[in-house]
């Protein structure tokens, strides 16, 4: 009994640390798998983006073509969002409302291409191709994934309901990956415009103090060199009447000596002639 107890207990303690073993290779292994994945996603995503340009030749040329077919020109933006995908999933997964918000950004992308694929519905009815070879070719439109429903949207309820539905599904689906409220969008656009009021109005009256204390200081100057001039001018009038009270002055006192060395000198108009001495009588 004893030998069978240490025999259950050594395999006890084997299975254990096999187990604990198992767990800490489980743990280096998961730790490092998603950096691989990311890593080779990322390097994906390049040789897509790449084969956009036409650097990979032949190969990059076939890629090109079948991003185009299936995408059209959002082909462009599709290596950029799949990148996005792919880290936003090993990041955020596992999160509340995760699912949920992943599909979201899928259909945002989606919407993009219908969108992209309205632009050119009439070019692309007018050649009669599937949207596919229509999109590989002309490298527009919304290619394989936007171009039928598209043209569902199209058939069913004309361009504009069309325009109308991808509109409204864009925004329902980036405020579900957003979690925005409408109401609080508008709160917020509402508070925004009322500052944005303020803002305006306390600049405007900002700019009409200084406008007004501009003309102030204006007016102000005017006013002072007005009177600067007048009282130059009165100054002017002043010496000049001083001037010719001297002068008149002056030319009186000529006159007088002139009369008193000569009596018989006639004044001139306007003065008072000077009183003549009376000879004497013997």
């Amino acid at each position: 009994m004893a030998g069978a107890t240490r025999k259950r207990r050594a395999k006890s303690n084997t299975s254990g640390r096999r187990t604990a073993g198992k767990r800490s290779s489980q743990k280096r292994k998961s730790s490092v798998s998603p950096e691989i994945y990311v890593i080779g996603a990322l390097a994906f995503c390049i040789l897509l983006f790449v084969s956009n340009i036409n650097l990979l030749g032949v190969v990059g040329k076939f890629i090109s073509a079948v991003e185009f077919g299936l995408f059209g020109i959002c082909a462009f933006v599709f290596p950029l969002a799949l990148a996005a995908a792919i880290i936003l999933y090993f990041l955020l997964s596992g999160t509340e409302g995760f699912l949920m918000k992943y599909i979201c950004g899928i259909l945002i992308f989606v919407d993009v291409c219908v969108v992209a694929h309205l632009f050119v519905i009439n070019d692309y009815l007018a050649s009669h191709d599937n949207p596919y070879k229509f999109c590989s070719e002309n490298h527009t439109g919304g290619g394989l994934l936007g171009g039928y429903a598209a043209v569902g949207l199209y058939n069913a309820l004309g361009l504009v309901g069309a325009w109308l539905v991808s509109l409204l599904i864009f925004i329902i689906c980036l405020m579900i990956v957003t979690e925005a409220s409408l109401f609080d969008i508008i709160a917020s656009g509402s508070d925004m415009i009322e500052d944005r009021y303020h803002e305006t109005s306390r600049v405007g009256r900002e700019r009409y103090e200084q406008l007004r204390e501009k003309n102030e200081q204006r007016k102000a100057v005017r006013r002072e060199r007005r009177e600067r001039e007048e009282e130059m001018r009165r100054e002017r009038q002043r010496q000049r009447l001083e001037r010719e009270e001297r002068e008149a002055k002056e030319r009186q006192e000529r006159e007088k000596e002139k009369q008193e060395k000569d009596p018989f000198v006639i004044p001139l108009v306007g003065e008072t002639p000077a009183v003549q001495a009376e000879p004497e009588t013997a």
